[in-house]
């Protein structure tokens, strides 16, 4: 059964704890389960941004030495909060379903919208909320901060050196 998977950016899905390989078919994305048809299956769908990780500091530090000084390197997404939604539905070969996500907050921006939606087939979701990550939040604006106080530090300590080396001369 193919599950296409609509607005989907950075969501893996799984199913009984195996990752699903994402396919593309004529621009659209899908998952296709082992299940044979009548089987009852469970599809996990989750996201965790970047910096929710352990170690996360190791890797934007490498990612930014690497990328010369962050110059090179993706943003971090703006948005970090995090999925973990469960769909529950019956195999069956001839229907495929659809599922939209949204990647976005209600006009307040305290309230998440429904992040999965059905659009057709026969599923119930469960949790198909965005739940807030204020570490996320929180090491992306360090991040940010540490990103640009080290190339201030490092572009004074390029033209100090600099100097110094003219003033010698």
């Amino acid at each position: 059964m193919k599950v296409y998977l609509i607005n989907r950016a950075d969501i893996q899905v799984f199913c009984d704890g195996k990752r699903l390989r994402i396919n593309r078919e004529g621009g659209k994305e899908y998952v296709e389960t082992d299940k044979t048809d009548g089987q009852p299956v469970t599809l996990r769908f989750l996201r965790k941004h970047e910096l929710s990780r352990p170690f996360w500091w190791l890797y934007a530090l490498l990612f930014w030495v690497l990328g010369v000084m962050g110059f090179f390197t993706p943003r971090y997404s703006k948005f970090p909060h995090s999925l973990d939604c469960l769909a529950h539905f019956t195999e069956n070969k001839q229907v495929p379903l659809q599922f939209r996500f949204a990647h976005y907050l209600d006009e307040t921006g305290q309230r998440t919208v429904p992040s999965v939606t059905e659009l057709t087939g026969n599923a119930q979701t469960e949790n198909p909320r965005y739940i807030p990550n204020n570490a996320a939040k929180r090491r992306r604006k360090i991040y940010l901060f540490c990103s640009w106080l080290g190339r201030i530090l490092l572009l004074t300590a390029i033209a100090a050196v600099t100097i110094k080396i003219i003033v010698e001369r």
